[in-house]
């Protein structure tokens, strides 16, 4: 998500706190301010938690994605030499 440009970060980490649903933020570099960890009960509960921080009053915008599925990653090739 991307703050607006006079929106205090401060402010604004304070009311992720407020948010039970948001698990962990990272501030980042590029178009984003903040990557945010949402972890809901579902759809509805996903919508509600969006809207709380677009109408926080200081997020000029959001891009949600949501994890279909997991993957992992090979760690070897599984042979011995």
């Amino acid at each position: 998500m991307r703050l607006l440009p006079a929106a205090p970060p401060e402010r604004f980490e304070a009311f992720l706190e407020t948010l039970p649903d948001v698990r962990q933020s990272w501030f980042v570099t590029g178009r984003s301010d903040d990557v945010l960890r949402i972890v809901c009960a579902d759809t509805d509960a996903m919508d509600q938690t969006v809207r709380a921080i677009r109408q926080s009053g200081g997020v000029a915008a959001t891009e949600s994605r949501m994890i279909m599925r997991s993957r992992r990653p090979r760690s070897g090739t599984g042979r011995t030499s």
